[in-house]
């Protein structure tokens, strides 16, 4: 039996907010919104998306996606995929000023980012995870962003969903959360029911279907 999904119709808005998350971390927004409260004009630097590199783990479509806004900024851009080497994997991780985390939950990928990758990060380092809570390490996530061993974090997912109201992520400044709707637009359900009937068209019509899933793969 063939198996298709719905692979596509969420990477648009999924790459905006990955940007989103890139510029509220690259222009401080935070400190810009508690200097609001305060009623105090205090100016600081910011920095730029412009030069700095983004680094993708799980180069799908919402990789995609993100990385076509990434390149209008200037930004340098290296991904990988699902075939790559530790050493390829390691560079991206060491090398990236923001880093997407996109892949599919495999038993492969769970607990891919784990304390050992975190570590490799720069100081300065800012993790996005918009694919599935559990392909990063909560308990070292925690551990790191309490640490300061990486600037922060930007998350749409997370280990149990929704996020428990004693959950420590919610006392964190360091952390841009999303309650997993950064994909939930007005048009998402329409955007869904197209490809269905694309696909459904196709199989009527005896021809290739799109984004068939590979079952061995999980994905």
């Amino acid at each position: 039996m063939t198996l298709t999904n719905g692979r596509g119709v969420f990477a648009r808005s999924l790459g905006e907010f990955a940007i989103t998350g890139m510029l509220w971390f690259a222009k401080d927004i935070r400190r810009m919104r508690r200097q609001h409260r305060e009623r105090r004009w205090e100016k600081f630097t910011v920095t730029e998306l412009h030069g700095a590199t983004l680094g993708i783990i799980g180069h799908g479509a919402i990789g995609r996606a993100t990385a076509s806004l990434a390149n209008a900024f200037g930004m340098f851009v290296h991904g990988i995929g699902r075939r790559h080497s530790r050493e390829e994997f390691e560079t991206i991780l060491k090398k990236s000023d923001y880093l997407l985390v996109g892949a599919p939950l495999t038993p492969e990928t769970r607990g891919l980012i784990g304390e050992r990758e975190l570590r490799m990060m720069k100081p300065e380092a800012v993790l996005i995870n918009l694919g599935r809570g559990p392909v990063v390490d909560e308990p070292a996530l925690l551990h790191t962003l309490r640490e300061n061993w990486i600037r922060g974090a930007v998350l749409d997912v997370f280990d149990e969903e929704p996020l428990p109201e004693d959950h420590p992520l919610w006392a964190l400044d360091n952390v841009l959360l999303s309650p997993h709707c950064s994909d939930n637009t007005a048009t998402w359900l329409y955007e869904a029911m197209e490809l269905f009937l694309e696909n459904y068209t196709l199989f009527a019509a005896g021809e290739p279907l799109k984004n068939i899933t590979d079952k061995k793969a999980g994905y």
